[in-house]
């Protein structure tokens, strides 16, 4: 007796065990599923400086390109979302230093002007370009802050291509960072 209660406890945690590993698979195909829901948008693309480089931006985005005439920043553009709750900018640099040491020295700037809550520079794949991202969160003019997520990419002869997107931090969420993520793997370094 003892033996068959045995055998049908172990048949009731085997049919546990794969009805679990069955709604996982359910839950993962359905977030699966909804996050690419979620990112589904029409995208606007821009070739820049005679097609080095391509970016895309959600087509209900507005870019409004400056011309600072030379200097370091070859190319810059100012976006903002529909919502207008997402901000950032486009820019090509031209620098005489490694990316990291032009990253570095500009946080080393920042300190004591600008109140940050932390700030991170982490390595980052973009695309097939190794690259860094920034990630920080500040205070700004308003008092309130800002989460920022920078994405830069080097290119050839001292040049990088700099994205960076800047939300209210009431309004920042991992959805949203995965869904910037998504418009910055969309850029391209041709040259």
């Amino acid at each position: 007796m003892k033996k068959i209660h045995f055998l049908y406890t172990i048949l009731i945690i085997m049919i546990l065990i794969t009805a679990s590993k069955m709604w996982r698979g359910i839950f993962d195909a359905y977030t699966s599923i909804n996050r690419e829901n979620t990112f589904q948008t029409t995208y606007k693309q821009y070739r820049i400086l005679n097609g080095a480089y391509e970016f895309s931006l959600p087509s209900d985005w507005n870019l409004m390109e400056q011309n600072f005439g030379g200097g370091e920043i070859e190319y810059h553009g100012d976006f903002f979302s529909k919502d207008n709750k997402t901000k950032g900018i486009v820019e090509v640099w031209n620098i005489n230093m490694p990316l990291i040491n032009f990253l570095k020295n500009s946080q080393l700037s920042s300190t004591g002007v600008v109140e940050f809550k932390f700030y991170k520079i982490l390595p980052y794949k973009i695309g097939n370009n190794d690259g860094y991202l920034v990630e920080y969160s500040r205070k700004g003019t308003d008092d309130k802050y800002y989460r920022a997520l920078e994405y830069f990419i080097p290119s050839k002869n001292n040049r990088f291509f700099r994205m960076s997107f800047y939300i209210p931090e009431n309004s920042y969420n991992e959805t949203l960072k995965q869904y910037l993520e998504n418009i910055v793997l969309r850029t391209k370094v041709i040259k």
